[in-house]
């Protein structure tokens, strides 16, 4: 069994739900080249739609292969005119196991199900988005294999966020995403990413008083931008 180990999520505010392409891309063995150009096009598609990045939730998972991340709150729920539409999801591995399940369920502000969104990926390293239905308060995110399934009973399998924007349950000094854990959580800023390596820096500082960008970049930030949605 091979490994994943890191996983971003953005909640974007886009201008047209219709204009989301929901289906994934995935890297496929051979020139990576490849790769960066489907990426570079994927992002250039979806740049024009979009309104606000709301948040970005960036995770390392800790080498695990399969788990949960619980408690995911969607920004800005209570309102209509301000809460995200769209999940977009970066998943980064270089294992190679097969067929994976990604499952994405959302909740109310009760905690009640609202529903939820399957994925299956032949490839670890991918790209995909899912539209958030109306109420949704939160949500959970699974990664599996289509034939096995997490045991959430176990803590060793499932990062809990508590509505917050880092896991909670992560060990200390391993996971970056523990609240915790400041050593080199600010590092990052001023990294520069190549499109699809995943053993650069991240695109930004996601610290407890900092958010993305919430207004739509012009021009002179597009590059900047196109990061973050990678």
């Amino acid at each position: 069994m091979g490994i994943t180990y890191k996983v971003r999520i953005r909640c974007l505010k886009v201008l047209d739900k219709s204009k989301i392409d929901l289906s994934p891309i995935h890297y496929a063995d051979g020139d990576r080249s490849i790769w960066q150009e489907q990426l570079t096009k994927y992002c250039d598609e979806l740049y024009p739609n979009i309104k606000e990045i709301v948040r970005m939730y960036d995770h390392d998972t800790c080498y695990k292969s399969y788990y949960l991340m619980s408690g995911l709150l969607v920004p800005s729920w209570y309102d209509w005119k301000t809460c995200p539409q769209v999940l977009l999801i970066s998943n980064f591995a270089y294992d190679r196991r097969g067929d994976t399940l990604y499952k994405i369920t959302f909740f109310d502000h009760l905690g009640d199900f609202i529903s939820a969104e399957k994925r299956i990926v032949p490839c670890e390293e991918n790209r995909f988005m899912v539209l958030i239905p109306e109420e949704t308060h939160s949500f959970n995110y699974l990664i599996t294999s289509p034939f096995e399934r997490v045991d959430t009973s176990s803590d060793e399998n499932v990062h809990f966020f508590n509505h917050g924007k880092k896991c909670l349950t992560c060990p200390k000094c391993v996971c970056k995403c523990n609240p915790d854990n400041d050593s080199d959580i600010d590092s990052d800023s001023a990294s520069t990413i190549t499109l699809g390596e995943h053993d650069q820096a991240d695109a930004y500082d996601e610290s407890e008083d900092e958010e993305p960008p919430t207004k739509r970049p012009n021009s002179t930030c597009e590059q900047e931008t196109c990061k973050l949605l990678i």
